[in-house]
């Protein structure tokens, strides 16, 4: 690239360097004789006002295109598996992180790769590259909480500023890491994305921000989730994740506000389906916890002193600092939080319902859970990976989440959301690495399950567990229909 030409960092900001009349004689052939569009390449790592000296002449530009996986000789560079597939949808279509991805997996065994050490690997590889851009953690900290808030920003505005400079969108996307989307190509207005390792990369980068200090960006998480941390979610990247990862993404909202802060509910959960009208609250700082018990999400229930036991002892429901992740098939919702309403004295509770279902929801199905759920006043929210286009929404402050709006509801974290919402492998198929990340699979049973199956194919539960020895309760994940 063009950066061969420099001789010293700030040559891009001295008109009178090599490499700066190299850029200005290039620029000036498109001025004389025969039009001639003139192209070179260079490789920064830093926003362009930092690297080039400013100029009478307008620059634009281009946005970057997201990248399909390749292929060599026609032949796909990843292999096709459901561990695989995530982590190229962490990548964004990014060419330099699926660079990395398949630098980091070339010639391995996937199937007993330590992917942890993987995503590492990757992840170094693009901090060594973006370097310049990431020391610069002021820059990042606004550009990271627009992201996370799905906050609007106009493309012609400054979104920040930046070393006494204002900072536009064009300055934060010109890498490609960080991508400005709009409903139409001509539209200024719009949001901004940003891959998943990205998101990893930044928090890394800000690691005393608050904003990101627990959300936790490993795959595998089995040995922690055995210290009791109610914020590690059991097992691996399938079903039973979802409704950790729908309690956590919840908290990790909350968290862009400041206390008290007066928000509104569309702007807390936009991208869902809602009737919340104009309805705010006062935002919490939520902590994850997880009831030891099955536990009611009506607030009937908690209008006086409410506790509840969690693992980590008595919460108080009154004080509206917590999201609670209910015990295992609790009648109520699986996960939900006290909530203060603008104009309303009275608690109240917002709760998140996930139904990983195949079919449609219907209006009998939704309005069943919302009564299940819910005393009147109460917020309800149903999480389905279906489509449920035509679903008319009767229930007062509910909204729906599902598959026609999972990526404008989940942003930056939607291919990893959907992951999690997908079932378990087939335990006939399924690799090494898979089954040893379902709960309670560990290597000897996963070693026992592929030995038994190279023999003869499960047939069933029953021929599972009578052919393994592995507790009934275990297997059900692998053939029981996804509720």
């Amino acid at each position: 690239g063009l950066q061969v030409a420099m001789n010293d960092p700030d040559d891009g900001k001295n008109k009178q360097s090599f490499f700066y009349n190299c850029i200005s004689s290039l620029g000036i052939l498109s001025l004389s004789g025969p039009f001639v569009v003139t192209c070179c390449t260079a490789t920064i790592s830093m926003p362009i006002h930092n690297f080039l000296a400013s100029s009478q002449q307008k620059r634009v530009f281009l946005p970057v295109t997201s990248l399909k996986p390749p292929k060599i000789n026609n032949h796909p560079v990843f292999v096709d598996n459901p561990v695989m597939r995530m982590l190229i949808n962490d990548m964004g279509g990014h060419g330099r992180a699926l660079e990395a991805l398949e630098v980091s997996v070339r010639e391995k065994d996937l199937d007993n790769v330590n992917f942890i050490d993987l995503i590492n690997n990757v992840r170094s590889k693009l901090i060594d590259n973006y370097q310049g851009w990431l020391s610069k953690t002021i820059y990042l900290k606004p550009v990271l909480r627009i992201i996370l808030s799905r906050t609007q920003v106009d493309k012609n505005q400054d979104i920040s500023t930046f070393e006494g400079k204002g900072i536009k969108v064009d300055d934060v996307t010109q890498f490609g890491l960080v991508r400005f989307e709009s409903r139409s190509t001509d539209q200024v207005v719009g949001y901004l994305t940003c891959p998943y390792i990205w998101l990893w990369i930044m928090a890394h980068a800000l690691s005393n921000d608050k904003l990101l200090q627990n959300w936790d960006f490993n795959y595998y998480n089995e040995v922690r989730n055995k210290t009791g941390d109610p914020s590690i979610p059991p097992g691996c990247q399938y079903w039973q994740n979802f409704e950790y990862f729908v309690a956590q993404f919840r908290s990790l909202k909350s968290n862009i506000y400041d206390d008290d802060e007066q928000v509104e509910l569309r702007v807390i959960h936009y991208g869902a389906k809602h009737n919340f009208g104009n309805s705010s609250i006062y935002n919490r700082r939520l902590t994850l916890e997880r009831s030891v018990k099955r536990v009611s999400t009506k607030s009937e229930n908690y209008n006086q002193d409410a506790k509840i036991l969690c693992q980590h002892g008595d919460v108080d429901v009154t004080n509206a600092r917590h999201i609670i992740i209910n015990a295992l098939s609790a009648e109520s919702g699986d996960s939900f939080c006290p909530i203060q309403m603008v104009g309303n004295e009275q608690l109240k509770t917002e709760t998140h319902q996930c139904k990983l279902v195949k079919q449609i929801i219907s209006q009998e199905s939704f309005k069943d859970e919302h009564e299940k759920a819910t005393s009147p006043g109460d917020i309800f929210i149903l999480y389905t990976s279906a489509s449920s286009k035509k679903l008319e929404l009767h229930q007062p402050m509910s909204a729906i989440v599902c598959k026609d709006n999972w990526e404008e509801y989940f942003g930056s974290f939607a291919g990893r959301c959907y992951n999690y919402a997908m079932g378990p492998p087939n335990i006939n198929e399924a690799t090494y690495t898979q089954l040893t990340g379902i709960d309670f699979i560990a290597e000897a049973r996963a070693r026992t399950i592929m030995e038994e199956r190279n023999k003869r194919k499960f047939s069933g539960i029953d021929d599972c567990l009578s052919r393994t020895k592995i507790p009934h309760i275990f297997l059900e994940p692998f053939f029981s229909d996804i509720e």
